[in-house]
């Protein structure tokens, strides 16, 4: 009964969406994202091995990531992304000491996103593509705790690099809305390269600002 409920007010909690996520076209906005990035080198998501008295453990890539948006007009946003991507690459615990490797990604990405939509549809749904380039840092790190001492090694690169993509925005209200996304990286422009993959991504976006389209500003003009 609950849930015959829930689905006769669905398509008004839909429509009362709508009608606030287009009570004013946003000019700016920024965003928070959570994702997992399935690198060439990742293999698994997690992988844990026993050997005698070895233990390893390899789990997979995953970060967050802050973006900024500017709308340039009806259709694209300019976009700054900075983005923090984690890995444990192996964790090897043995008698006497642990073993862990780690790799870092920070990417400071700038792009665009074309929205499949104009500005004026009433949809919440907001389909767009992405695409950018800049550059990634990458940082292999490997910590040695010993029972009588530690020693950190760390060794970094920086790679030029860039990434295609889309999403789909779901608009709450004007000013919130949440965020899926599936971008292909290429570190090195290169697909093979052992940072590169696919990154899947969910997150929560605030939008503020006024923005005046081009079809408003020629009615205004025509008007006076």
């Amino acid at each position: 009964m609950k849930l015959k409920s829930f689905f006769n007010t669905l398509p008004v909690i839909m429509l009362l969406c709508a009608a606030n996520a287009q009570a004013q076209t946003r000019s700016a906005g920024i965003g928070i994202r959570g994702t997992y990035w399935d690198m060439n080198r990742s293999g698994t998501l997690l992988r844990v091995e026993n050997y005698n008295d070895h233990r390893i453990v390899d789990l997979g890539a995953g970060g967050a990531w802050l973006s900024f948006f500017s709308r340039t007009s009806d259709s694209w946003f300019l976009e700054f992304n900075l983005g923090g991507i984690a890995k444990e690459v192996e964790n090897v615990q043995y008698i006497g000491g642990e073993d862990t490797h780690v790799l870092a990604v920070v990417p400071v990405l700038v792009g665009m996103r074309y929205h499949l939509l104009s500005s004026h549809n009433r949809s919440v749904l907001r389909p767009y593509l992405a695409f950018g380039a800049g550059p990634y840092w990458v940082a292999d790190i490997l910590v040695k705790n010993y029972y009588y001492r530690d020693e950190t090694n760390v060794e970094s690169d920086l790679f030029a690099g860039g990434y295609l993509g889309g999403g789909m925005d779901f608009m709450i209200f004007n000013w919130l809305g949440l965020n899926f996304d599936v971008r292909r990286h290429f570190v090195s422009f290169d697909t093979n390269n052992e940072h590169s993959g696919y990154e899947y991504g969910v997150g929560v976006q605030f939008m503020w600002g006024n923005f005046r389209s081009e079809r408003s500003s020629r009615r205004e003009r025509c008007c006076h």
